[in-house]
C-alpha cells in the first residue's frame, strides 16, 4: 500500500505557513502518525490528544528564519521524509514597477455560524469549492478562506490548507486563515455596555481562535509569529450589544497587536447597502500609529463569491503572481481597496513612491496617476482628496475623468496622507498611506473628568429652539437636527476652563432598525462628520478651538483641545456621514446626537 508525503521537497520563504500530510490508501487519519523536523527553523503544529476532532496525518509547518531542515513522520516503524529549505523573503522598493492583482481579503464558505451545524455541511461548501468557483471566474488572483473561528476545529481549519495546497497556487493565490471574534466588552460611565473589540480575519498562522480578551487572542497566537490580521467590518452596529463596535485602537497598544494588524476592511459586502462607517477606521488607525492598508472585500458566505457576490475588491502591487510576493506586499503595505475592484492608482510624494516613509519636510508635492484595470467607463474617479491627520481632506479637485494631477501641501503636523477618490456613483476607492516621518500625537482621555451639567443650556442657533435633552444625562435619548446641517450654543452659566467636549453618538440596534424596516446605513448616516467648536467668554467674540472630524461612533467621542477659558462653547456640525458618503441616499441625512459634555482636567494628587 504505497505512502506518500504531500510534499516531496519544500522550498519556501520565512514565514510561510503550510501543511503537510501523509497520503495513502487507507484512512489513518485518527492512527498514532508521530511528526519531527531535525533543525528548529521549521516549527510543526500537530492536531492530536486535547484537540476537538484531534488528527495525526496532517501538521502546518511555520518557516521561521533560513536554514534547512528535514520533516519526518514516522508510521508503523515507517519513517517518511520531507526536506526543507527556507530563504529570507524577497523584497521589493516601492519604486519598482508593479504588476496589479485583484482579490477577497475576507470570504466565508457558507452561511452557517453553528460548530456542530457547520461540521456535518455538505463537501459542496468545503474550501475546495470556495476555490473552484474562484479560479473558473478567472476574474481573481488571490483570495482567503475565513471561516468563523468559533464555526471551526482543528481538522476543519487543517482542510484549508489542505485545499488550498491541492488547487495548486498559481491560478489563484490562496491565504487560508479565520475570522475570529474577540468577544470583549466594557461598561461607558452613562452604565451602556460596548464591544470594544470585533471580528479579525487572520491568516499566516497555525491555528485560530474566538475568545473574550485580548490576552487570550494574543496567547492563542503566540506561536504564529507571522500573522497578518485585518480588522474586519471595523465600525458596524453589532447583534452582540447596542452601538458599533469599537476596536479601541488608541488604547489597544500592545505592540504585538500592532505587529499583527496590518490591514483595516473598510468596504466590504455590506457596502451594497452602503456600510458607511468603516471606512473612517483607516485614519483612526493610522492616527493612533498602525501601518496599516486599506482592503475591500466580499465578506461572502457562498454560494456566490467573488466580483459576483461584489465588485468591491482588494489590489496587490507585486512583482509576480506568487504567494511570497503577495506576502511581501502586504507587509510592505503595497496595497489598497477599490469599491469597483477597476481603478489603478500610483502615486508619489516628494518624488518617493506611495507607500514610503517620507524625510522631513514642511512642504509635500503629490502627484497621482490614475487608470483602470478594465474598460468600465462608469467607474472612471471624477473626484479624488488627499487625507491626512484626523481623517481631515488637505487637499482635493474634481473633474469629468481625472487621470494625472499634482497636489501642493504645506504642513509641519501631518503625519500620514492617503487618496481618497470616488467616481459618479460615490463608489470609493483608498490609497496605500505615504508617511512623513512624524510620530502621531493621541490621547487616552483618562486624565479627563465630565463637568456637572446642572444650570447649563442648549440652544439651536438656526431656529433658537431648546436643545437640552442634549444635556440631560440620559444617552437613549437624542436630538435631531431640522437640516442637514446645525449650529449648538452650549452656555456654562458662568466662565470654566474647559479640557475637551464629548460627544456622545445615537446608540443603534440591529433589532430596533430592522423592526423598523430600515438597513443600518438609513440611521448611521445621520452621524456627525465635520465639525467646527469655537469658545466664547461673552458670546460675541468667538474663537476656533477645534477643527475636525467623528470618525469613531461607538459611545462617547472626545474632542481633545488646548485648555480654554470659556463660558460659551459652539459646536457647528458641518457635514453627516451621509454627506460624506456621496450616496445620494443619504447626503441629506440630518443629524443625530445623543449627548454633550464638557471635560476639564483630572487635579494632580500630590
Amino acid at each position: 500500500m504505497e505512502r506518500k508525503l504531500s510534499f516531496e521537497k519544500i522550498d519556501s520563504y520565512v514565514g510561510d505557513v503550510l501543511p503537510l500530510r501523509l497520503l495513502g490508501d487507507e484512512d489513518f487519519s485518527k492512527e498514532d502518525i508521530t511528526w519531527k523536523t531535525d533543525d528548529p527553523c521549521v516549527q510543526i503544529k500537530t492536531y492530536v490528544g486535547k484537540y476537538e476532532a484531534s488528527f495525526t496525518n496532517g501538521v502546518l509547518l511555520t518557516l521561521l528564519y533560513p536554514g534547512k531542515a528535514n520533516v519526518t513522520a514516522t508510521f508503523n516503524g515507517v519513517e517518511y521524509t520531507c526536506p526543507v529549505s527556507i530563504h529570507e523573503r524577497r523584497t521589493y522598493s516601492s519604486d519598482e514597477e508593479f504588476n496589479y492583482y485583484i482579490g477577497d481579503f475576507h470570504d466565508h464558505t457558507c452561511n452557517i455560524h453553528n460548530r456542530k451545524e457547520f461540521s456535518a455541511r455538505g463537501p459542496e461548501i468545503y474550501p475546495a469549492e470556495y476555490i473552484k468557483k474562484m479560479k473558473s471566474s478567472g476574474l481573481m488572483d488571490f483570495g482567503v478562506v475565513s471561516d468563523h473561528a468559533g464555526c471551526l476545529n482543528p481538522r476543519e481549519y487543517f482542510r484549508g490548507f489542505a485545499d488550498a495546497y491541492d488547487a495548486g497556487q498559481d491560478e489563484l493565490i490562496l491565504f487560508p486563515g479565520a475570522e475570529a471574534e474577540v468577544a470583549s466588552h466594557e461598561e461607558d460611565r452613562f452604565g451602556v455596555f460596548h464591544k470594544n473589540s470585533g471580528e479579525i480575519v487572520t491568516v499566516n498562522a497555525q491555528s485560530c481562535t474566538s475568545t473574550h480578551s485580548w490576552k487570550a487572542f494574543f496567547d492563542d497566537y503566540s506561536m504564529s509569529p507571522y500573522a497578518i490580521s485585518c480588522l474586519a467590518h471595523p465600525q458596524i452596529i453589532g447583534h452582540s450589544c447596542k452601538g458599533v463596535w469599537n476596536f479601541r485602537l488608541t488604547t489597544n497598544t500592545s505592540p504585538r497587536f500592532r505587529q499583527m494588524v496590518r490591514l483595516v476592511e473598510i468596504g466590504d459586502g455590506t457596502d451594497r447597502q452602503a456600510n458607511l462607517l468603516n471606512e473612517f477606521t483607516y485614519s483612526v488607525a493610522l492616527d493612533a500609529g498602525f501601518k496599516v492598508c486599506p482592503t475591500c472585500s466580499s465578506d461572502a458566505h457562498g454560494p456566490v463569491w467573488g466580483f459576483e457576490r461584489f465588485p468591491g475588491k482588494t489590489i496587490i502591487m507585486a512583482k509576480e503572481k506568487t504567494k511570497e510576493a503577495f506576502y511581501d506586499a502586504i507587509l510592505s503595505n503595497r496595497l489598497y481597496a477599490s469599491s469597483t475592484g477597476n481603478v489603478k492608482i500610483r502615486y508619489t510624494v516628494n518624488g518617493k513612491t506611495a507607500p514610503a516613509t517620507l524625510p522631513f519636510a514642511l512642504s509635500y508635492d503629490i502627484h497621482v496617476d490614475i487608470g483602470y484595470l478594465r474598460d468600465e467607463p462608469d467607474t472612471v474617479i471624477k473626484h479624488c482628496q488627499v487625507i491626512s491627520n484626523g481623517g481631515m481632506c488637505v487637499a482635493e479637485t474634481e473633474g469629468e475623468d481625472l487621470r494625472s494631477l499634482d497636489f501642493h501641501v504645506e504642513s509641519n503636523s501631518a503625519c500620514y496622507f492617503f487618496l481618497r477618490m470616488w467616481d459618479a456613483e460615490g463608489r470609493k476607492t483608498w490609497s496605500c498611506p505615504v508617511w512623513t516621518g512624524r510620530e502621531p500625537v493621541y490621547y487616552h482621555n483618562e486624565d479627563l473628568l465630565p463637568m456637572e451639567k446642572e444650570g447649563f443650556t442648549v440652544t439651536e442657533l438656526e431656529n433658537g429652539k431648546d436643545a437640552s435633552v442634549l444635556i440631560n444625562n440620559d444617552v437613549h435619548e437624542h436630538w435631531m437636527s431640522e437640516g442637514t446641517t446645525a449650529t449648538l450654543l452650549m452656555d456654562l452659566q458662568e466662565v470654566k476652563t474647559v479640557h475637551a467636549l464629548g460627544v456622545y453618538h445615537r446608540i443603534l440596534s440591529q433589532k430596533e432598525i430592522k423592526a423598523e424596516g430600515l438597513i443600518p446605513p438609513d440611521k448611521n448616516c445621520e452621524f456627525p462628520s465635520e465639525y467646527v467648536l469655537s469658545a466664547s467668554v461673552d458670546n460675541e467674540e468667538f474663537k476656533v478651538v477645534s477643527h475636525g472630524r467623528f470618525r469613531v461612533f461607538s459611545a462617547e467621542e472626545m474632542i481633545r483641545i488646548t485648555p480654554v477659558d470659556a463660558r460659551y462653547l459652539k459646536l457647528e456640525i458641518l457635514t453627516t456621514v451621509g454627506k460624506e458618503c456621496q450616496r445620494e441616499k443619504f447626503v441629506d441625512a440630518k443629524i443625530a446626537i445623543a449627548e454633550l459634555t464638557p471635560f476639564y482636567l483630572r487635579p494632580l494628587i500630590k
